[in-house]
Formats: structure tokens, sequence, C-alpha cells
């Protein structure tokens, strides 16, 4: 059988195989030839049968169960890969994922996410479980590559450990400093499939606020482990991690594991599948898109929802409601924020953003949707501080809300701020072309407000004069204040900005 080049990275496992079977060169009984890969590029192994069948089901079964391989003691793995499999055949003979056998690796967690996917192919639970390990010691001290996460997560079981544990530590990740705020973070995170998206929002709101350690999975790892309810097995394990072995390059830390203590009541009734969900059907019916939310969250976030799914109505019966009035655009939003309460918006230019914005407020009160409403506020006047009130695009927004509402101030105050800092004049207010009532409160506005005020980030720095704040589940004033100040919601966060909250008094002298 033909092989292909020896690469310097595998010339170092072929040295690393060789030492590990010298040292089990004391095994007897037969060896089984195992060809991996296609062509060219196939390469051969010849492994010890007692270890191949003692660590796999697949291999147990093709050598014994009287199929063409029994005969002929050999397997042709023409779909794998050589370098997924050399790993496995080291680890074979050293029962670990050494640091050694993975030197020249490119990106360790596409190789190892490609070694997990064998695993759970071929029967191969303690690989597996040592895959786990070794990419949970990673994830402690690097950053998860979003780009391997949104290519392979959608390959295996969300059943699967590593599934749980890639999710758990984009939780634990998004929780760490500010690096959710981080210029492309959010963009990365949203860009997995819906089904991945929709698990991690589940988890970032069902785990306590508590779970936040950057090692609380790896501390904890045999929670993301096969172990078949076999105690010493278990124990085993964790005495390999305590000792180091499984352990990626470069971690910082404690190895010693402690009892997973994460379990919710609220979590252990989604792992177990019992939270009751509402069919939420957004659109026309050529324009429609099908969202399936958890009625608990749906019904404490919205007074409509609650009475919907609740009140005797029909959609009480089915938990079913189709809203073909509202964006499926728009309401992906509120589907997104409903889990982790931060409005995440597409990728689009700035005024298309603007307006996805204005249409999720006009949806979060006509819902009864307050917070959503709230946040919303905050991210109009965090992005109008910077990009100043569009007026030609916000014209239509005027026949959608009463001048009671607390868009219509920040609107205003806005435009307010943008015109006494620019000294409007005649020619300035035609070409805004504003409806006559807003001419009017724009001036009486000119008239009340003081002398001197035109910062444009006058109202982001009373972001709750634009908010309402009350009981039954709505965020407090003092409650909005510090979720404000540490960022919450404010268009393109960064870090080195103040947003200390101040009392609005624009009515009076200073």
């Amino acid at each position: 059988m033909p092989r292909s080049t020896i690469t310097p990275r595998q010339d170092s496992q072929f040295h690393i195989l060789r030492r590990a079977m010298s040292v089990r060169s004391s095994l007897t009984g037969p060896f089984a030839e195992i060809t991996v890969g296609t062509g060219d590029a196939a390469v051969v192994f010849n492994l010890p049968k007692v270890l191949l069948c003692n660590s796999s089901t697949y291999f147990k079964a093709a050598l014994n169960n009287g199929f063409s391989e029994t005969a002929t003691q050999s397997i042709c793995l023409d779909d794998e890969d050589p370098e997924v499999f050399r790993t496995y055949a080291v680890w074979l003979f050293q029962n670990e994922i050494s640091r050694a056998s993975l030197e020249g690796i490119d990106n360790l967690e596409t190789h190892m996410f490609q070694v997990y996917i064998f695993t759970d192919k071929r029967g191969i639970i303690g690989l597996g479980n040592d895959t786990v390990t070794m990419l949970s010691s990673f994830w402690t001290c690097n950053e998860i590559d979003m780009n391997v996460t949104k290519s392979f997560l959608p390959l295996i079981s969300s059943a699967c450990h590593l599934y749980q544990l890639a999710l758990d530590c984009m939780v634990l990740e998004s929780r760490l400093g500010m690096i959710i705020w981080r210029e492309g973070y959010l963009e990365q995170v949203v860009g997995h499939s819906e089904g991945v998206l929709v698990d991690f929002f589940k988890k970032e709101r069902l785990f306590p606020n508590t779970f936040k350690r950057n090692d609380s999975c790896f501390r904890s790892i045999c929670h993301y482990h096969d172990h078949d309810e076999n105690e010493e097995e278990e124990e085993a394990c964790i005495g390999k991690t305590n000792s180091g072995r499984n352990i990626a390059e470069g971690h910082c830390g404690i190895w010693l594991q402690v009892a997973w203590k994460w379990h919710t009541a609220a979590w252990a009734t989604f792992r177990n599948g019992t939270l009751p969900c509402a069919e939420i059907v957004v659109g026309t019916p050529d324009n429609s898109e099908t969202f399936y939310l958890h009625k608990k969250l749906l019904c404490d976030s919205s007074s409509y929802f609650k009475a919907a799914l609740n009140n005797g109505f029909a959609e009480t019966t089915s938990q079913k409601i189709t809203l073909d009035d509202e964006d499926p655009p728009v309401f992906r939003i509120f589907a997104s924020w409903l889990y982790h309460p931060i409005i995440v918006l597409p990728s689009e230019d700035l005024h298309t953003q603007e307006e996805h914005l204005l249409k999720l407020y006009l949806f979060a009160d006509k819902r009864g949707i307050v917070n959503l409403a709230n946040d919303a506020i905050t991210m109009l006047a965090s992005c109008w501080a910077n990009y100043r009130v569009v007026k030609s695009k916000t014209n239509w927004i005027f026949s959608e809300i009463l001048a009671s509402s607390k868009l219509y101030d920040l609107i205003l105050d806005s435009m307010f701020l943008e015109l006494r800092y620019n000294s409007p004049d005649i020619s300035r207010l035609n070409a805004a072309d504003l409806p006559k009532p807003v001419l009017i409160d724009l001036l009486k506005r000119e008239m009340r407000y003081r002398r001197g005020l035109s910062d444009f980030d006058a109202c982001i720095l009373s972001a709750c004069h634009y908010h309402v704040h009350g009981p039954d589940g709505v965020l407090t004033e003092a409650e909005c204040v510090e979720t404000i100040e540490k960022g919450h919601n404010i268009w393109r966060y960064e870090s080195s900005g103040d947003y200390t909250q101040i009392p609005w008094n624009w009515d009076q002298d200073e």
C-alpha cells in the first residue's frame, strides 16, 4: 500500500508511536492491519488486536464477530483521516493525549473536534473523554475559535458531551470581563447555526450568575465524560486529570477536580426537555418564520404573551400564536434577547440597524415587553450620541408613535441637541421635512431647556428619563442604571467610555 510523504509532524509521531510500542513489547498475540485514507494518502497501521478491541466497540465487533475483517484481521477506513487516526494510535499505547503527540498540529481545536467525531463514530469512549479534557483545559486559557465551533458543532449531536462542553465554555467566555463587547465578538456568536444559537441562549439564561469562573467546566471535567455510572472509572479519570494528563500546552492553573455544582432546578428542567414551549408564527403567509420559545420566558417578559397563552383565548389551548403583522427579522432579535438580554443587530449598515431598533421598540411597545423597549431606547440614545439623528430616515416613525411616548421624547431631545449645537436655521429645518407638530415641540424645547445644553451624550447619560420602570419583572431604575453603567446595550460599547448616569434636569438652571 503506498504511503504519503512523511512530514516532520508525522515523523515525530512515528517516533512516539515506535517508543510506545517498544514499551508494550511484552504484549503477545495477534496484530491487526488498519489502512486509513485513500490512494497515495493512505497510511497503514499495524496495531495489537487486544488494544484495539479493548478500546473500541467498533474494532471489537469487526475483528471478532465473523465479518470479512475477522478472517483477514485487516480493516480499511477510507473515510478517516490518517492524522486523526495517528493520534488515536499513539493514545492507544500511552493511554493519554500527550502534548508531544500534538506537536505540529496547526489548529488544536479543529484536530480535537475531528478526533472526537472519530471516537464517537468508532465507539472509543476513553479517547473521547480525554479529548474533552484536552479541549476544556485549552479553553480555560485560550479564547474559543468560533470559526471552529461554527463548523463542527452542527456535525455532532446536541446530546454529545463535547457539544455541551463547548456551549458551556462559550457561556463562561461571554461572562468574562468585557470580552462580549469586543468588536465583532457578538457577530461571531450569532454566526452559529440556529439550533446551536438557541441552545447557547438557553444555557446563558438558565445557568446561575455564579457560573462565571473560566475554569468552572475544566475543574469538574467528569461532568462532560461518559463513565456509564462506573465510579471506579470516574475516580481513575479524576486521578489522571489531577496528575496533569490530557492537559493542553500552556494551561495555567489548578488541576484538582471538584464536584460539579451548577445544577439548578431550571437547568435540570432544560436538560430533561420538560420546559413547555409555545409556537410563534411571524410574518405573512408568503414570508413567515416559526419560532419555538419557552412559554415561561415569553410570559415573564411580555404582558401580551402572558395573556394570550394563559387567559382562555384560542392560543391558550393550542399554545400557538400567529403574528402576521410583525417582521420576522425584528422578532428574531427579540427571540435572541429573550434568552440573553442583549440586543444583537444584524451586521448591516447604520441606517438599516437604526431602522431595526425603531421597529424593535414599536414591537416591544405593542406587545408589552417593557424591558426590551427600554433596552432599545438605551441603544438608540447611545447611537445618536455618536451618529446624530438621521432625520430623513426617522420621519416615518412619527406616524407610528404618540407624542406622549418615551421614544418620541428621545427623538426630539436628540434632535434638539443636534440643532442647538449646529445653530439651527430655517434651511436646516426645511431640509428635515419634519411634521408641523414636531417642529412646534422642538421650538417648545428650545424655549424651555436651559442655555448651554448641547452635549451630544446628554440623552444617554440620563437614559432612564426615557425608560418605563416598575413592578412585575420590569427592572427598577437602580437596576437599570447599574446595567447601563456596565455597558449593557450601549451602541458599539468601548470600555474606555464613561456612562455614569446622572439625573435628567434639562429644564433647570445649573
